[in-house]
């Protein structure tokens, strides 16, 4: 899948489970900059490693979600109505389900306390990327680019 159909096909029905006022501008290109940064929509499994999904979750990243204090029994229920009772299967069914992964994603994004980044304000969404994805080698070289990239399918 490329990111423009990703956009157009997926937030649609992802972002309608989330509370009002989450689908913005500014959520779906940080959503779409840390797809491209960790996957390039290409991979839906780590190579060589146990994240899944276009956003790379690891477990330890759904159980944090899952059991955060501000979005714990949200994230729950919406696995549990997709059919995932456990953060163990709601982890192994982000590899295909990109409505499930979205969800979790955009949760674990409302968990850092400042504004999403606005359009050109790339240091900021790095910053946002770091504390949220805590990636093993963060390659800030490329999130410029995945950043830009991300705001242009929002605007179009």
């Amino acid at each position: 899948m490329n990111p423009q159909d990703y956009h157009d096909i997926i937030f649609p029905v992802a972002l309608s489970l989330v509370p009002e006022g989450w689908d913005s501008p500014e959520a779906r290109a940080q959503l779409l900059a840390i797809a491209l940064q960790e996957s390039q929509f290409k991979h839906r499994r780590q190579i060589g490693g146990p994240a899944l999904g276009f956003y790379q979750f690891e477990l330890i990243g759904v159980r944090g979600t899952f059991l955060h204090h501000r979005t714990g029994p949200d994230t729950q229920a919406i696995a549990k109505v997709l059919g995932y009772e456990t953060a163990e299967r709601t982890h192994l069914a982000l590899e295909d389900n990109d409505i499930l992964a979205t969800v979790l994603a955009r949760y674990n994004i409302y968990n850092y306390p400042a504004a999403l980044p606005v359009e050109g304000d790339a240091e900021e969404g790095w910053r946002q990327y770091l504390r949220r994805w805590r990636p093993g080698r963060p390659r800030q070289k490329r999130w410029e680019s995945n950043f830009r990239e991300a705001w242009r399918i929002v605007n179009s």
